[in-house]
Formats: structure tokens, sequence, C-alpha cells
């Protein structure tokens, strides 16, 4: 495969040729986009495997102290670098989380320095402001169930992940494409998705939100 280097304050970054190529013939979505495919995944794969016991943290330190997952997450465990603030008011949490565009950094942000790594590169070469920053754990056969990403902070900000170990199988609306480690694809999560770890291994993914983004 073709290799190109894309350098960000001195270090480099190997990805492969844009994934319209890569997929071949016939590669045509409106609910997908694979951007990147080959990217160098290994360093943050390795700072995750180091501190892989950070997925057993309570939820007062790997998420919000209030952030349960949804039940159409239940199978994952996640690690969130960058949380959103719920809006005050009457409302459940997650109906007021996503009516909210406040962010804070966590602790992670600052553990988990590769992930910023690669987020800074993605503002340099794709533009926008990234906002909510995730590390997802599914389990091997794991499933991620059929859901949308309702309220005001989804409506003018792209989902993108950057698969870290594994393959999924990622199905929105009724389109389903696989998606491996260094895959970087953008999809349409205001439409129906779901996923499934089509790997004896956890699949473990970089999951981010991004506002004004040119892709």
């Amino acid at each position: 495969m073709r290799v190109r280097v894309k350098r960000v304050e001195g270090r480099k970054l190997l990805v492969g040729n844009d994934g319209l190529k890569n997929k071949g013939k016939g590669w045509m979505s409106t609910v997908f986009k694979r951007l990147e495919s080959g990217i160098n995944i290994l360093p943050i794969l390795k700072q995750v495997a180091e501190n892989f016991n950070d997925f057993n943290l309570p939820p007062s330190r790997r998420t919000a102290k209030d952030d349960l997952r949804e039940p159409v997450q239940k199978e994952t465990m996640a690690l969130r670098l960058v949380k959103g603030v719920p809006v005050s008011g009457k409302g459940s949490y997650f109906s007021r989380l996503n009516k909210s565009h406040e962010i804070i950094k966590t602790e992670l942000y600052y553990k988990y320095n590769e992930c910023v790594y690669f987020l800074n590169w993605f503002e340099k070469i794709y533009g926008g402001k990234i906002y909510r920053v995730t590390i997802v754990h599914l389990s091997a056969g794991g499933k991620v169930y059929p859901h949308t990403d309702p309220g005001d902070y989804y409506e003018n900000k792209d989902r993108f992940h950057l698969g870290l170990s594994g393959y999924y199988d990622f199905t929105v609306d009724d389109e389903t494409q696989r998606f491996g480690a260094g895959d970087l694809f953008w999809f349409d999560n205001k439409k129906i998705h779901s996923s499934i770890n089509a790997t004896p291994i956890p699949r473990i993914s970089l999951i981010f939100d991004v506002e004004g983004c040119t892709i």
C-alpha cells in the first residue's frame, strides 16, 4: 500500500491512501466516509494497553460521576478524555447532556497524551474544533445496539471513529461496512446505527466529535 507521510510538530504520522481508493470500485456512501486507512495507531494502543486497568476504574474516575451508560451501550466500557457537562434543569441526565455544548477535559485527557497528539493532528489536517472524546472498549462478540444520537449538541457536529484494535461491522440505516485498526472514518450518527465486534479480541476505538471540520 502506498504510504503518505504527514508531519505535525516535527513528528511523523503514517497514513495510507484515502478510503475511497482503498475501498475500491463502488465505494459510494452518504452515511459513511473513510478518511484514512493504515494510520499508525501503535503509540495510542500501547498507551491503552499499559493502562488497561483504567477500564475497571470506578465510574467517578473513568466517566462523569453520574454518567451511566445508555442501555444501547450496556456492553461497552468507556474512558472519557473530554466529557460533556449537562445543562441544569429538569429531565434525565442524558437528555440534559445532549442539550449541552459545554465540555471539560478529564484527568484521563492528560494521561493519554498519544490520543491528544492524534487529535491535534486531526485538527491541523481537517480543521474544526474537537469536542467530546472517548476511548471505548467492546468485548469480543459484543454489540452496540441500534440507536440515534439526538439533541442540540449533535446538530452541528460530526462523529468520527479511529479503530485501535479488532475490527467491527458498523451499520447505518441499511448499509454495513467493516472497519478495523488504523481506519479513521466518519458516519452519520443522526441516523440509526449499530455495531458488532467481529473479532475474538476487544474492539477498542477512539471516538470523538468535531464541529466545523472539512472532510
